[in-house]
């Protein structure tokens, strides 16, 4: 696909140009082609390297064409820096763009026909994954829920091994339970299986090495959901001191040029989101003020004080956002509302809100009420990724390990948010913004930037209280 669009965009630009290709024009076939063949072998080894061929990832579509966006411009970018690493003149300029837009496109077809003969061999179960669950926790029905309502992914369930030692029910969703490991053996030889995935984070460990030696045995795939101090594990460095080997614990990449180079990004990307966005900010005002008295912004509570946020290491900040809820509400929620808590943890999250007014239903449903925040990644209060902003009173219940979100700037979305929104637990969430935090690029960034806005439009509703 990659030398297709070469091909077009010689063709598209001689096309234009009206005049036979020679060297006083620009490059004859022949040594374009030469060219061509020079500049390919480096562009696969740059989508290599943006993971588009590895073989394991059941990446869903819009994953898979940011990581193809990336690989071409990267690619486009090696052909507009080789005159420069060459020395030698690049005959036309058009070529150059006509070649990133025709390489987007013919990558995605191609890759897009790829993945379609994929889902026709799944359908026939050629190259299928058979998968055995350990775990009957809310981590396993997910998975569940994912891997039924999802056969693209190329997975199929096999059972479901319970680790608890009370009684369960013989089936889950459909599946049958396996009581335990002597039961899994013997289960595996009619059944055979292909991954073993480990949806209960916090098993002994014994039981873990069990498992782990169950599958190496059986040549089986291993998976397993970490727990949070497992994720804390995962960046860590080998030094030395005095002559011994010492396992070093890495904080986070968003220090020192992680940090800088994160918020030169919040500026540049906030202030095009501000321009872009300004008609319908100012819509979203006129229609909140006309649907219900009050002020625009949700900015002070109920006895007059600001509206407080908790950002980096703990320092407070005032936040504001557009009132989705009829004013002098807020603080119902922890009165009596509160038994409509929905989620475990330490924050309150109300189903189907009362408080919220019609028009806050809309804005809450398509995070238009979230917008005024890009004007507080500006000022540097948030970011554009990260943990979401909590209350203080929420962070008052926070357990010690759930502070280490508090470890950079809490963000309009993040990990968190597109891999659930507001049905995740509480724990789940933490876990999942520690790794971002322990796992930070700006890559991740981009992928999470790319994700918010499908996981805003395919969100029926915003539970959330404000």
């Amino acid at each position: 696909m990659i030398v297709a669009a070469f091909v077009v965009a010689y063709w598209v630009r001689a096309a234009q140009s009206g005049v036979v290709a020679t060297a006083e024009t620009f490059w004859p076939m022949e040594q374009y082609l030469a060219f061509v063949g020079i500049i390919v072998p480096f562009w696969l080894i740059i989508f290599a390297l943006t993971g588009l061929y590895s073989v394991k990832k059941t990446w869903r579509a819009w994953q898979e064409f940011s990581s193809v966006f990336v690989g071409v411009a990267g690619g486009t970018i090696l052909v507009i820096a080789w005159p420069f690493l060459t020395r030698q003149e690049f005959f036309s300029r058009l070529v150059v763009i006509y070649l990133f837009i025709l390489a987007l496109v013919f990558v995605t077809i191609g890759r897009g026909l790829l993945r379609l003969l994929r889902q026709f061999a799944y359908r026939y179960g050629i190259g299928v994954h058979r998968v055995m669950i350990v775990g009957t926790n809310g981590v396993a029905h997910r998975f569940i829920d994912e891997i039924q309502n999802n056969p693209t992914l190329g997975l199929r369930l096999i059972g479901v091994t319970a680790t608890a030692g009370h009684d369960h029910p013989p089936t889950l969703a459909g599946l049958p339970i396996i009581g335990n490991l002597d039961d899994l053996e013997e289960f595996a030889v009619k059944h055979p299986f292909d991954d073993l995935l480990i949806a209960e984070p916090e098993l002994p460990k014994s039981l873990v090495l069990s498992l782990l030696e169950f599958a190496e045995e059986h040549g089986l795939n291993f998976n397993l959901t970490p727990n949070l101090l497992d994720v804390h594990s995962m960046n860590i460095a080998m030094e030395e001191l005095a002559g011994l080997p010492i396992l070093a614990y890495q904080r986070t990449s968003l220090e020192g040029w992680g940090m800088i180079l994160k918020r030169v990004v919040d500026v540049v990307v906030s202030t095009i989101l501000i321009i872009l966005t300004s008609t319908i900010m100012l819509v979203t005002a006129i229609v909140i003020k006309l649907d219900s008295k009050g002020p625009v912004f949700f900015h002070q509570l109920d006895d007059g004080s600001p509206t407080m946020r908790v950002g980096q290491h703990g320092q407070l900040f005032r936040y504001f956002k557009f009132r989705s809820m009829q004013p002098g509400t807020h603080s119902l929620r922890y009165s009596k509302l509160k038994d409509q808590d929905v989620r475990s943890g330490p924050l309150v999250k109300i189903k189907d809100d009362p408080r919220i007014t019609r028009v806050g239903k809309w804005i809450r449903k398509f995070s238009i009420d979230e917008l005024p925040e890009l004007f507080l990644v500006w000022i540097g209060k948030m970011s554009l990724i990260g943990p979401r902003p909590h209350l203080p009173e929420e962070v008052a219940r926070y357990a010690d390990h759930h502070r280490r979100v508090l470890m950079i700037k809490p963000g309009i979305t993040g990990m968190a948010q597109v891999s659930g929104r507001s049905d995740l637990d509480f724990d789940e969430e933490v876990r999942l913004d520690t790794y971002y935090i322990e796992n930070w690029s700006l890559w991740l960034d981009l992928q999470i930037f790319l994700k918010t806005p499908l996981v805003v439009l395919a969100s029926k509703s915003r539970k959330a209280g404000d």
